[in-house]
């Protein structure tokens, strides 16, 4: 049972009711609340704090969320010649060697990682700019992005988009199908504000809460669990369009056990994530290798197709979609440390 009462919403789920939020939007075009059939991870829990995954939400009470607003607003506004906008999280906003929109000195060698790869005025073949903030969850970067963090002025050949494992903090701890919709909604408003434009979804990163890194076995409920789900929906989810593609990081950022088979034997070196949830500069490293491996065959797809966008030539031998769709699978995840490239 849904009901709407103009102050609030109530969602029956099961035998529990959750008051989600105090709007009234139940529905964006093909995304609808009443298809969310369970809103906590936890199918027996009642007690998660989901906000509406549909609405726009800010954090300007945050001591200094606005600030770092502010210096992406800056940042958008003053950028030209972009070929790729990043759009995320602590994950994004520590690529630049910040949080909160202020400078960290243990992530300093972030931001080299990044002009590397993304500043041409340091040899990158690429010009990057990383919109990130602290914290945010999906609803959060909805907002950013309807109040002036894509400008006008912004048409970057490529929207790179992550975010959403805040979506599962502790304090949430809300249901794979809030955390998907919640995405699904930043895609679609990004599509309305850049029809046309190439949007590339990344996967949610791995994360552990375990001492060693190790990932729970998915028969248990856990927050991988749900980022599987989140990712195998995301991947789903992308196939619809022509001009949105989704990239798998998770092997990038794992690593299996020898002797073991599955997730029971799969962690995160702590050389790649030091706190088992934000890339190291190793780990940045990596993945923008990847990313920027990847541009080079979206960029040549779009310029050269004007259909359905091809598999990249590093993933042949992979099955390949219906439609001719990418699918950014990647290799198989290496044994040990000592495999990394």
């Amino acid at each position: 049972l849904f009901l709407s009462f103009g102050a609030g919403i109530w969602y029956y789920n099961n035998h529990a009711e959750q008051f989600i939020t105090t709007s009234s939007l139940i529905r964006w075009h093909r995304l609808k609340l009443k298809d969310i059939k369970q809103w906590c991870l936890d199918p027996a829990s009642t007690s998660c704090a989901c906000a509406n995954p549909l609405e726009p939400r800010s954090r300007e009470k945050h001591k200094t969320w606005q600030l770092a607003h502010d210096g992406n607003i800056r940042d958008a506004m003053n950028a030209f010649g972009v070929d790729i906008v990043f759009l995320g999280d602590s994950i994004i906003e520590g690529w630049r060697g910040m949080s909160f929109g202020l400078p960290v000195d243990s992530k300093r060698t972030n931001a080299v990682v990044f002009d590397s790869l993304f500043q041409k005025r340091q040899g990158a073949d690429f010009q990057g700019l990383a919109l990130g903030i602290a914290g945010d969850k999906t609803t959060n970067l909805l907002w950013r992005i309807q109040n002036q963090e894509i400008p006008d002025s912004l048409h970057p050949s490529i929207w790179w988009i992550q975010v959403g494992t805040n979506d599962f903090l502790r304090t949430n701890y809300c249901s794979p199908e809030v955390v998907l919709m919640g995405i699904q909604r930043v895609i679609e408003e990004l599509r309305k504000l850049r029809p046309g434009s190439l949007i590339v979804v990344n996967s949610l990163l791995p994360r552990s809460d375990a001492d060693d890194g190790s990932l729970l076995s998915p028969d248990k409920t856990s927050v991988w669990q749900g980022i599987m789900e989140v990712n195998r929906g995301l991947r789903i989810y992308c196939e619809k369009f022509r001009s949105v593609v989704f990239f798998d990081a998770t092997s990038i950022f794992l690593r299996q056990k020898k002797g073991t088979v599955g997730v029971d034997g799969q962690y995160i070196p702590l050389d790649l994530m030091a706190d088992y949830l934000h890339p190291s500069a190793k780990g940045y490293k990596l993945w923008g290798d990847a990313i920027v491996a990847a541009i080079y065959e979206l960029l040549d797809a779009s310029q050269s197709e004007k259909g359905r966008l091809p598999l990249p030539h590093w993933w042949k031998g992979q099955s390949k979609p219906e439609e001719g769709y990418i699918n950014t699978k990647p290799p198989p995840i290496p044994t040990t440390p000592e495999e990394l490239p």
